[in-house]
């Protein structure tokens, strides 16, 4: 029976921050039940170069029969799988992992699209309202250099008027976009990955070495049964 390793890795589920609290893009349950699904298995399998029919394949089987997914809290879980060698098994578990992410990613893709697009808006309304605050104030000069001392007029009234208008837009511009880099901040908004490197095992998880002993032990009795009767046998025919 040949050898096998296991990898784990701890997943942290992506999330969406809406500016109050955290979205997770996919519940727990959820994302272990897609573990078992054909579609995630098959373009699990495609990236690892097989073709997902194939799955009398042996690495095919080992790999469907040992990948498993279990909720560890609100918002991790934790993923197992086995390989032949310490290497496949653990280029196997980072290409469920990264099957995994294209899967949240395209699911969070609207979300940050709509994000990115407001973010275009708001720098578009603040461009706008900062070239109009030029124009204002360089209006404003004007009128001041052309009436010298001579007071304010309803003209020069009315400009103040809007400057302040404008500067008060400018800041609930500057509030907003604020508020939307708050939510593409990385550490807010992030896709499904790992939480700390995969961990493959040192030695064999399989075949159990109890098992094989037990299997040996079994095997050496049967060998002395069958001994001991042929040599009854024997014995039996000479008499």
């Amino acid at each position: 029976m040949p050898r096998q390793w296991e990898s784990t890795a701890v997943v942290r589920i992506g999330q969406l921050f809406n500016g109050n609290s955290a979205t997770l893009v996919e519940m727990p349950a959820n994302v272990v039940a897609r573990f078992d699904t054909r579609g995630f298995q098959n373009a699990a399998l495609k990236r690892l170069g097989f073709n997902p029919d194939a799955r009398a394949d042996s690495r095919v089987k080992l790999l469907l029969k040992s990948a498993r997914a279990k909720v560890v809290s609100s918002d991790l879980i934790e993923v197992d799988v086995n390989g032949f060698s310490p290497d496949e098994a653990q280029r196997d578990l980072r290409t469920l992992i990264d099957q995994l992410g294209e899967a949240h990613q395209a699911m969070m893709a609207p979300s940050l699209q709509r994000l990115n697009a407001d973010l275009n808006e708001v720098n578009q309304l603040l461009a706008d309202a900062q070239a109009r605050s030029t124009r204002l104030t360089g209006e404003a000069d004007r009128q001041l250099q052309a009436k010298g001392n001579g007071g304010s007029s309803p003209e020069g009234l009315i400009l103040t008027e809007l400057i302040n208008d404008n500067a008060r837009e400018i800041s609930s511009i500057r509030q907003r976009k604020a508020e939307i880099l708050e939510q593409l901040d990385p550490q807010r908004s992030f896709n499904t990955r790992p939480l700390e490197p995969i961990v493959v095992s040192d030695a064999p998880v399989s075949p159990k070495r109890a098992v094989m002993l037990f299997a040996g032990l079994i095997a050496g009795i049967g060998l002395v049964l069958c001994w001991a009767l042929w040599r009854a046998d024997g014995v039996a025919a000479r008499s």
